[in-house]
């Protein structure tokens, strides 16, 4: 396969994972902050490194504002939020082809907590909440946000990585194995 198939390739299927992120983001009644962005994002973060993984995680946030016709500034800097932790993503997993599922549910607690923490400080001063309210507010919120993003990240983002993945390609490289790994 040439480099311009393998790229339109992978575009699709980058496509199709961002798609799904949005349909499963409109399911009704589905617990709050139970949202497979993150643990879809990693493998492609892994495979294309920082730039990819920052514009598919902001794309995914955007996505539904947008779909919902629901844009405003919030969309602004959540955008920018996930966008900084898909870049961080990229930046970590494009240099370690061995990490797997234990490696990605590690990575989505720092940054489960640093998006939140941004997110919260930034709806506070948009929305002018009183300080106390909002971490109130946000403690279920992030306890919710953590336990559903590591529990995707050990489930989704392994089974992402095989099938959508499975030539385990990293910047060009292809890693010498291809066993499932748990690191």
């Amino acid at each position: 396969m040439n480099k311009l198939s393998s790229d339109l390739e992978d575009s699709s299927k980058l496509g199709l994972v961002l798609l799904g992120c949005l349909l499963f983001r409109l399911i009704p009644f589905r617990p709050p902050n139970f949202e497979p962005l993150l643990a879809s994002g990693l493998p492609f973060a892994k495979r294309h490194g920082p730039l990819v993984a920052a514009v598919f995680s902001s794309a995914s946030i955007a996505g539904l504002d947008i779909a919902m016709g629901k844009v405003g500034l919030w969309t602004l800097y959540t955008a920018l939020a996930y966008g900084l932790i898909g870049f961080a993503a990229g930046s970590f997993f494009s240099t370690r082809p061995s990490a797997g599922a234990f490696s990605y549910a590690a990575f989505s607690i720092p940054a489960t907590l640093l998006y939140d923490a941004v997110t919260m400080l930034a709806f506070g001063m948009q929305f002018s909440v009183p300080m106390p309210l909002l971490v109130a507010g946000q403690i279920p919120f992030t306890l919710m946000h953590l336990a559903g993003n590591f529990l995707l990240c050990l489930a989704l983002t392994p089974a992402l990585e095989r099938h959508f993945l499975d030539k385990r390609f990293i910047h060009g490289e292809r890693l010498a194995s291809k066993n499932f790994n748990l690191n």
